[in-house]
């Protein structure tokens, strides 16, 4: 009996037909599941960089809640302006924050408005809900600027406050409230700023021996 060759290249024809139809299809399947690794991949790399910045968040939340905790917030009173421009010497200062303000001391200009002489406060710790009066003993007639500096306003105006007092809190982060002369003719508290002593940015107040810690 003679083999139909035709026939038989046409049966081989269809199986390496379907052969190439089955790798195609299991190449495109491949494919498909090789695209949805790579999506679970990128999928898992951003659920991860999602709970890296929550936990990151965290951690400043913590941070900054332990921070609030113990931070001491200091008031004034008493501290009168006369007719010609001097400050009184002696007032009070309240702490309403928190924690206890340690090491308090307070520098004022005597005559805020020429800067004419300085005058200071000895250090005390004064606790949370507590009020302490305090005297501001004559230092000369060139006071430290540096340490009454404000932050410089939009327009690079630089102001030089009226007086400030300094405290650290039990984390040794340190405290300055500025002071400005009031339209009643008082001396108030204006503004107040925070720094650790080795943060790189921390103004020369920050880096100053007025602390013990």
């Amino acid at each position: 009996m003679a083999i139909d060759w035709t026939a038989v290249g046409a049966v081989t024809t269809g199986v390496a037909a379907l052969a190439t139809a089955g790798a195609a299809t299991f190449t495109a399947r491949m494919a498909g599941k090789t695209r949805e690794m790579a999506e679970a991949t990128r999928d898992m790399a951003e659920a991860t960089k999602l709970d890296a910045d929550a936990g990151m968040d965290l951690v400043a939340e913590t941070r900054q809640d332990r921070a609030m905790a113990v931070r001491p917030v200091l008031v004034i009173s008493g501290l009168e302006v006369d007719p010609q421009g001097w400050i009184g010497e002696s007032f009070t200062i309240r702490n309403i924050g928190n924690g206890p303000a340690l090491d308090c001391t307070g520098v004022f200009l005597r005559h805020p408005k020429t800067g004419d002489q300085w005058s200071v406060s000895l250090p005390t710790a004064i606790a949370s809900g507590d009020s302490v009066l305090v005297k501001l003993e004559p230092r000369g007639r060139s006071a430290p600027m540096q340490l009454l500096e404000v932050e410089p306003s939009a327009d690079g105006v630089q102001e030089v406050a009226a007086g400030a007092l300094f405290c650290h809190d039990v984390l040794t982060r340190r405290h300055r409230f500025f002071a400005r002369l009031s339209r009643k003719g008082s001396v108030e508290i204006a503004g107040t700023s925070s720094w650790h002593a080795w943060d790189p940015d921390a103004p020369a107040w920050a880096r100053s021996g007025l602390w013990s810690d």
